[in-house]
């Protein structure tokens, strides 16, 4: 996964800045070391700055090292791993319904570009003085770079705009930029809950033998060109863990968004259905990787790389 190149020391932004779910995200989380009330709140206004910097300086002191691999357990406070816990969801289940909770296609208007652009350098390097979409100069036009490219590219405001109008994706390197909303079926419900217990060949969680449990269900219907699909329903399972808990709120964000599921040939059944674009851990008894269940090592990494290439990011669970 791509990571935040840069290096700054400079104030986080207020916590008042981003989503009510984001806010209500970070207020409930805790570190495993030992951290007082001002490391702690400026850690928490930190997560919320994307692209984050490589290293933070908190008030003691200390230094956080690695800071945007935070959730993926990759950050250490000199030295030693900084984990992070979020608060519980409690055992009453929530329900997403769609088409009413979907997320829309976001405008590409000013506001939109002003967030996703930053302003090129006044002397730009060699081969790069001229846009990239359109070919001319910049000349009393300044040049816009892309935030989440690692690599910058430059371009006119006005070609940007009009590109991104017709794919959400840098014209050059490809990334994805703003929300990819798919082709899961339009109508349909995610259900998710708070269980005690473990799963088996699941790793136990700080907060005890608890899990998670996010059932799918959708109804039969027709696909935007007419044709009938059936229904399907499943059910996924994340051990209560800091892993497990944000991959349930990026199922959320990727439901929401009509990638958790596509709709294709069920190569069991030869029939047109919703199919898995997410992969779920759908056992709970220690049949592994291969038969959808734990114990599997490498399945929050590899679900989270699915998860970006479809444009669901860690930057979702505060914006």
């Amino acid at each position: 996964m791509s990571v935040a190149s840069s290096s700054t020391q400079a104030p986080p932004p207020s916590l008042s800045s981003y989503s009510k779910h984001g806010q209500e995200l970070v207020k409930g989380m805790s570190f495993g070391q030992k951290i007082d009330g001002p490391n702690t709140e400026f850690l928490k206004a930190a997560i919320m700055d994307f692209p984050r910097p490589d290293n933070l300086v908190l008030p003691d002191g200390s230094k956080v090292t690695d800071f945007p691999l935070l959730e993926l357990g990759g950050a250490k406070r000199s030295g030693v791993p900084l984990v992070v816990s979020f608060a519980s969801i409690g055992s009453k289940h929530v329900t997403i319904v769609l088409p009413r909770d979907v997320e829309k296609q976001e405008c590409i208007d000013d506001d939109f570009m002003n967030r996703v652009t930053l302003p090129g350098p006044a002397t730009l390097p060699p081969g790069d003085a001229t846009c990239s979409i359109c070919m001319d100069d910049f000349e009393d036009d300044p040049p816009l770079c892309l935030k989440k490219c690692e690599t910058k590219h430059y371009w006119h405001k006005e070609c940007l705009k009009n590109w991104l109008n017709t794919k959400l994706t840098c014209p050059n390197c490809k990334i994805q930029i703003g929300k990819l909303i798919g082709r899961q079926p339009p109508n349909g419900s995610m259900r998710y809950q708070l269980h005690q217990g473990q799963i088996a060949g699941a790793k136990e969680g700080t907060t005890g033998k608890s899990y998670y449990s996010a059932s799918f269900q959708f109804p039969q219907g027709k696909d935007d060109d007419g044709t009938p699909y059936f229904g399907r329903s499943e059910t996924g399972y994340l051990q209560n863990t800091g892993e497990g808990r944000i991959l349930l709120e990026l199922f959320k964000v990727a439901f929401k968004r009509c990638i958790m599921f596509g709709l294709g040939i069920n190569m069991t059944h030869q029939v047109y259905k919703p199919t898995f674009n997410i992969h779920l851990k759908t056992n709970t008894y220690p049949s592994g990787a291969q038969c959808h269940g734990y114990p599997d090592e490498d399945y929050f990494l590899r679900t989270m790389e699915s998860l970006q290439e479809n444009g669901v990011t860690i930057e979702d669970l505060y914006r």
